[in-house]
């Protein structure tokens, strides 16, 4: 039998090796850093994520006390496979800049290469899933959260005295008008919820039963409450005529509701879970067997791992993008040769609300008594937003712009607006990468995961714009026309 001294031992490795393999791939992968940086602790919906990484060194901790840390005695080929599979579409992922597949792929594998260094169980995976959390992969359910929110909060009024009318996902009452946006989801309140369930059905509860009971409780719950923060809302604003200093600060009142309900919640979970249930109900191996650690494991993870890291695609990328980036230079003046009374100029008075961008290319063509626009943004792929499909770039103008219409082509996507003092705008946009052109950011994602394999992450954005009048149908026929010529221009298309 193993000394105490030698167990203790033990488990001081396998802390050490447990902290040491998710520290090694975030460093190998600092751009997910970044990443992680820019887009959850700098968000309100992620503002969890600064206990996240407590919660992940108590579980770490927890589980390396309770001697669940266990070596695996020979290398699983199984889980070295599924790492280095997941491994490779991270990479391609990360490369086509597609942020919620490599977002989501990131952790799964630290957790693979957990598994090839200790024996697959919940104590190890635990940490790793509670990662998942502080990665901004979850605003895939703001949209349906939302529209469920619009829903019951048109159920809930319905009970009211109050004159209401639901319009899309604004709320008219007579003292004024609500927007159901998409941070009112309720998508913070869910995430929260999700992550405290269930770390305490791990940490209390061993029967399915009682485990999913609380889970349904738990997210229901937080829906819940984010519904009723909306009905007090519109209430108060009905009633002081909009003048409440809540109108102003919606998320205040969220968590004085929030707060009360979770401590209902955990005495609700104290009440369905059993004694000395939870982690130490989980197959402990026998101490005399806890698994010698074995080097050479951990050793074909830190190999892998630099490998596959996204460090060598962002070196890589940036090169290509400077190369890259000398040939547009010289664009600007084969394009206005060949492109008959199109013009170069330096005018940026009118533009769609690009994010950020890393060059920028303006054309003007005379059309009628005014000018047809032309402006084509080229990203580097450098980072997250650099690329042309980047959720915050929109075709219109920020002031004093409203869309009439959209519609779809595989050329392009074609917007009406209406401006001030009643002027309308048909505006024209497409993506392109490499040499294929296309309206559907879908087709562009798709294109950019093909050729991942050679590094390629340049992408533009191309606009066009022209003043229109009543139906704007001649205008539309004319920036056709300008789509197909400029998407069949060698130039363009090749470069």
């Amino acid at each position: 039998m193993l000394r105490n001294s030698e167990r203790q031992s033990f488990s001081i490795i396998g802390l050490v090796v447990a902290l040491a393999i998710p520290v090694i791939l975030f460093l190998v992968n600092w751009a997910i850093v970044q990443d992680l940086w820019l887009y959850s602790f700098d968000d309100g919906t992620y503002s969890h994520a600064y206990l996240v990484p407590l919660v992940f060194l108590y579980l770490i901790y927890e589980a390396g006390v309770r001697q669940k840390l266990v070596f695996a005695d020979r290398l699983s080929v199984i889980c070295l496979l599924g790492f280095v599979l997941v491994s490779v579409l991270y990479l391609a992922t990360y490369t086509a800049q597609i942020a919620l597949l490599y977002r989501a792929l990131f952790p799964l594998s630290i957790l693979l290469a957990m598994f090839v260094v200790f024996r697959p169980s919940i104590a190890v995976a635990m940490p790793i899933v509670v990662t998942w959390f502080i990665f901004p992969i979850w605003g895939v359910l703001t949209s349906p959260l939302q529209e469920l929110s619009v829903k019951a909060t048109n159920l809930m009024m319905s009970f009211s005295s109050i004159p209401t009318y639901v319009e899309g996902n604004f709320v008219h009452i007579p003292a004024g008008v609500f927007e159901i946006a998409g941070g009112c989801s309720g998508l913070r309140y869910f995430i929260v919820s999700l992550l405290i369930s269930i770390l305490f059905v791990y940490l209390n509860i061993s029967r399915l039963r009682q485990a999913t009971i609380f889970l349904v409780v738990a997210l229901a719950g937080a829906l819940v409450v984010n519904w009723i923060r909306i009905v007090i809302l519109i209430c108060v604003g009905h009633f002081t005529e909009m003048q409440s200093s809540m109108m102003d600060d919606h998320n205040v009142l969220g968590w004085y509701l929030y707060v009360p309900y979770m401590i209902a919640l955990m005495s609700f979970g104290r009440w369905l879970s059993d004694p000395g249930a939870g982690p130490n109900d989980e197959k402990v191996y026998p101490s005399e067997m806890p698994g010698r650690f074995r080097m050479q494991n951990l050793m074909v993870v830190i190999v892998l791992a630099l490998m596959f890291s996204s460090a060598s695609v962002k070196i890589i990328a940036e090169s290509q993008a400077g190369l890259f980036g000398a040939t547009t230079t010289t664009l600007s003046s084969e394009f206005r040769k060949s492109g008959g009374d199109w013009s170069e100029i330096d005018s940026l008075d009118l533009t769609p609300a690009i994010a950020t961008y890393s060059k920028i290319s303006s054309y003007s063509h005379p059309y009628a008594d005014s000018e047809l626009l032309y402006r084509r943004y080229y990203f580097s792929g450098a980072s997250e937003a650099l690329k042309a499909t980047y959720y915050l770039h929109q075709p219109l103008p920020q002031a004093d712009w409203d869309e009439l219409n959209t519609e779809y082509s595989t050329q392009a996507i074609y917007v009406t607006a209406k401006g001030p003092f009643g002027k309308k705008a048909i505006v024209a946009y497409w993506y392109q990468y490499d040499d294929f052109h296309t309206g559907s950011r879908n087709q562009v994602r798709l294109e950019r995961l093909k050729g991942a394999i050679n590094f390629k992450r340049e992408t533009y954005y191309h606009w066009l714009w022209i003043p229109c009048q009543l139906l704007c149908e001649d205008e539309r026929l004319v920036l056709e026309e300008q789509v197909s010529k400029i998407q069949n221009n060698p130039l363009i298309r090749n470069r």
